[in-house]
């Protein structure tokens, strides 16, 4: 049987299957050529949106971060100022670093996020303005108030020595109250000094003495309308003006800080998925490529080593140097710039040559910084849950230690302070003043603030070196208190003048039963007569002849003061009554025997009478009563006939 051939069909021909294959193949390999190459053009666009756009944004927060921290340091000093001319050196700093955030902000590409930093960037411009204002009228404020305090005093102390006993009864308390204010600071203690000043005067509103023109024209300048206390209240409005609005400018900078950090750390998250999409992308297109040469290894052999040699090859060893991160300008020798693998890799070397380059930064600061830290001369420490975790050369040697471990190895008052503190957040805060090392004979203050440490929270605590400043504190309390003491003295006579006075008796009152006292009341005859006939210069070497011959006669604990005009007081302490009527008596003896020529009284010369009281006496109760009751016994003197003493030893009937 003979069969017959099955016709033949060009569709069941080798031609045709060849073709299809052909036809086939090529539509792969042009497949995966698009394919690679989009990956090719996507691996591109990345490099350049990094290297043109995400880089410099990061820059700029950078920069703005530190512009940032400077700016909250000016502000600080800004809200401290205490003259006029620190005032406008640091606005002006303050305007140039508000110049410079505003031109770093310009740079950033998120438009959202750059209006809404620039907003806030104008308020606090705004807020900063009227800050500086506020705080200059706060030290005009403060400078006024200081001026009329001291034009008050002086003129109420004016008034007290040309008036009388009485009227020096109302002016002391006032004055007291208008020296307190100086260092008053707050809106009750003004208002406390107020009221008590207001009792005073509704208690002697009906004393010809405060009806005098002088006495009217000083209560205006203090409780007036605009007087002293009006310009208190005012300063203190001020003051009160300028904490809320340097609360605000710390909330707005705060925002600033914020939004700044989450800008950069957002274009920081950005840059690193970019850089894991590249790695993905090489991948892939090397993938890709191994396809396309093994189908052209099977049809095209010649083909596939000329792609090998000029395409393959090359993508193989830019995957390797970008893997071994060691892309430089002698590698680029091996590309062809002109193509895209050659721009590629020309791309990449410019972005991880700018990676290694900040990285470098980072790490030389880095390491800079912990060297600082280490070998510096600030006292530094890290603690943990009272442990301590780092501490650098200098901290354990204040200590006289090599080495810390644990907060109780510090010095009582220190652990206790970092003790009860804890953590301290937000900026540096004092936990301890002016602690003092016995060793090291210096002051410190003892600072901490909350940091992250190994990804923990921790207190960095600081020993700043403070001795210069507690020196000049010293310094300027001893100034103060030689001040204080010169403005005690009559610059006449040398003497105590009246104003030590009441410290006497506050002393005399402190002291305890067993201690004695005793004080003669000292009056130069007839001096108004004296000054009359000789003159004012005569009557002043007179006045300083009497105080010099009753100085004379104190000892260690003694006060010898001018009471007032002619009028003397001498404190005796620890002396007998024989003793004190003795010096009474040396007293008047001696001024007599400087033969101060007068010819109006009758002992032809000057001559001075005493009145002497003591502390056991029966009717002294207070020193009050002792300096009256010898006040009494000078009156009986001058009425008996002058150039005499008067003492505990007269008969009761000549003191009545």
């Amino acid at each position: 049987m003979k069969f017959e051939s099955l016709p033949k069909h060009f569709f069941h021909s080798l031609k045709f299957k060849m073709l299809v294959g052909f036809v086939l193949m090529f539509a792969c390999i042009g497949m995966m050529n698009w394919i690679s190459m989009d990956r090719l053009q996507t691996f591109e666009n990345t490099i350049v949106h990094n290297t043109q756009e995400q880089l410099p944004i990061m820059e700029a927060a950078s920069i703005i971060q530190i512009q940032v921290t400077s700016l909250s340091g000016l502000m600080t000093q800004m809200a401290e100022s205490d003259s006029q001319a620190e005032l406008r050196i640091v606005s002006a700093e303050i305007n140039y670093l508000l110049k410079g955030l505003a031109q770093q902000l310009e740079r950033l590409s998120d438009s959202e996020s750059t209006e809404h930093l620039l907003a806030i960037l104008m308020k606090l411009t705004k807020s900063l303005e009227a800050t500086s204002h506020i705080q200059n009228q706060h030290i005009i404020k403060s400078q006024q108030v200081a001026k009329n305090i001291k034009l008050i005093l002086s003129n109420s102390l004016d008034s007290m020595e040309n008036g009388s006993l009485l009227h020096r009864q109302i002016w002391i308390p006032i004055s007291k109250e208008i020296s307190l204010l100086s260092s008053s600071t707050k809106l009750f203690e003004i208002s406390a000094s107020e009221k008590k000043i207001k009792r005073i005067i509704e208690k002697y509103k009906a004393s010809k003495h405060l009806l005098e023109a002088d006495d009217q024209a000083l209560l205006q300048q203090i409780m007036g309308d605009v007087g002293l206390f009006y310009q208190l209240k005012v300063r203190e409005e001020k003051r009160k003006e300028l904490s809320s609005i340097t609360t605000q400018n710390q909330i707005l900078l705060d925002g600033i800080t914020e939004d700044s950090l989450r800008l950069f750390d957002q274009k920081s998250q950005e840059v690193q998925t970019k850089a894991n999409e590249l790695i993905s992308t090489i991948d892939q297109t090397r993938f890709n490529y191994f396809v396309i040469i093994v189908f052209g290894l099977i049809l095209f052999v010649l083909s596939l080593l000329y792609l090998k040699e000029i395409l393959f090859s090359r993508l193989i060893m830019l995957s390797n140097l970008i893997r071994s991160g060691n892309l430089n300008k002698y590698d680029l020798q091996n590309f062809d710039l002109k193509n895209e693998i050659g721009d590629i890799a020309f791309q990449l070397s410019n972005y991880l040559t700018t990676i290694d380059s900040q990285r470098n930064q980072l790490k030389q600061a880095s390491e800079q910084l912990a060297n600082v830290i280490k070998f510096s001369k600030l006292r530094i420490a890290i603690v943990q849950d009272e442990q301590i975790v780092y501490h650098n050369q200098s901290f354990p040697r204040l200590f006289d230690r090599t080495e810390m471990r644990n907060v109780g190895e510090l010095p009582a008052e220190i652990s206790k302070a970092i003790t009860r503190n804890g953590l301290i957040r937000h900026t540096s805060s004092i936990i301890l003043k002016s602690f003092y090392s016995e060793s090291w004979q210096r002051w410190f203050d003892v600072s901490s603030v909350t940091i992250l440490w190994e990804g923990k929270e921790s207190s960095l605590i600081s020993l700043v070196d403070v001795t210069d400043r507690e020196n000049a504190a010293k310094e300027f309390k001893e100034t103060i208190s030689l001040v204080e003491k010169e403005s005690q003295k009559d610059a006449l006579t040398g003497l105590y003048n009246r104003k030590i006075y009441a410290s006497t008796l506050d002393l005399l009152e402190q002291q305890s039963a067993d201690e004695s006292f005793a004080m003669l009341v000292c009056d130069i005859d007839n001096f108004k007569a004296y000054n009359d006939s000789y003159g004012h210069q005569s009557g002043d070497d007179a006045l300083r002849a009497v105080a010099q011959t009753i100085a004379s006669f104190c000892q260690h604990k003694d006060v010898a003061l001018r009471y007032g005009g002619e009028e003397f007081l001498l404190v005796l302490f620890d002396r007998s009554p024989e003793d004190v009527s003795d010096i009474a008596q040396r007293i008047i003896n001696q001024v007599h025997d400087l033969n101060i020529i007068h010819k109006t009284s009758e002992f032809k010369r000057v001559t001075v009478s005493i009145g002497v009281a003591i502390k056991d006496e029966p009717t002294v109760t207070h020193p009050r009563a002792c300096f009256e009751l010898a006040d009494q016994r000078l009156y009986i003197a001058k009425r008996s006939g002058r150039n005499q003493l008067i003492d505990q030893s007269t008969p009761l009937e000549l003191e009545g």
